[in-house]
């Protein structure tokens, strides 16, 4: 899939007939961590390009099956990507000014409460799920706190030797805190013209930042419409910033 590096292990539509033909096969069906996998993966690339009704359906069919998955390797990426589709959700809430963005942030909130309750000994994954947090308060505004999570995530990239994540961390950064933009429909584009892992391999991950989905902000005008709004962090979030003074 390229959902997250830039590059494409296999092009999408390969991948959406496998998930297709896959839902007949009893034995790829009995593999729960498989079909979270699957199926989260396809619910993020429709979140991302901002086609709904197709995320909504491979999402619920994600949900069906993310209760029965074990805590294995691709258990975990799958949740990973179904913690982006939350956040993704809550900014979706933000820009449609949608009545109930405080319950989804709050929901969104309790993901990644649950993921860290569930997989804290995972700790390949913890730059991702920290980077996908600093986001979803990049969204809610807490933007010195998003920062603080941000370098943390980074650390541990460096720690980790986790080149690919920590050249998305940058990228991001740039791009919530700089002048970068990418919108939606660029991103569509760029996925047409996507090295292959054959030709990534070789590259440096700075080179695959044209291709790699930036995780957008919403703008100072959507905050200055929900301005009533307070989007509290989570107190042990906010230990981050009281580390940093």
């Amino acid at each position: 899939m390229v959902c997250v590096p830039g590059f494409a292990f296999r092009p999408f539509e390969e991948c959406y007939t496998f998930v297709e033909e896959s839902q007949s096969d009893p034995n790829l069906v009995a593999d729960k961590s498989l079909m979270m996998n699957l199926y989260s993966a396809l619910a993020l690339w429709y979140a991302r390009l901002c086609e709904w009704e197709k995320a909504c359906f491979f999402y619920t069919k994600a949900c069906g099956v993310t209760r029965q998955a074990p805590s294995s390797i691709h258990s975990i990426n799958g949740v990973v990507m179904f913690l982006e589709c939350h956040v993704l959700l809550f900014r979706k809430a933000l820009v449609e000014h949608n009545q109930h963005i405080k319950t989804i942030y709050q929901s969104t909130q309790k993901h990644f409460t649950e993921f860290n309750r569930k997989y804290s000994t995972s700790k390949m994954y913890a730059p991702r799920v920290l980077h996908l947090r600093a986001y979803m308060y990049v969204l809610a505004g807490h933007e010195a706190l998003a920062n603080a999570i941000l370098n943390k995530a980074l650390k541990l990239c460096q720690q980790h030797g986790n080149k690919l994540e920590e050249s998305w961390i940058t990228q991001n950064q740039i791009s919530w805190f700089g002048v970068f933009r990418q919108s939606t429909s660029n991103w569509f584009a760029s996925t047409l013209t996507m090295p292959s892992w054959e030709e990534a391999r070789v590259m440096d991950p700075e080179a695959l930042a044209h291709t790699r989905y930036t995780l957008v902000g919403v703008g100072g005008e959507i905050w200055a419409d929900n301005s009533s709004l307070h989007l509290a962090p989570k107190a042990e979030d906010t230990q981050l910033l009281k580390g940093q003074g």
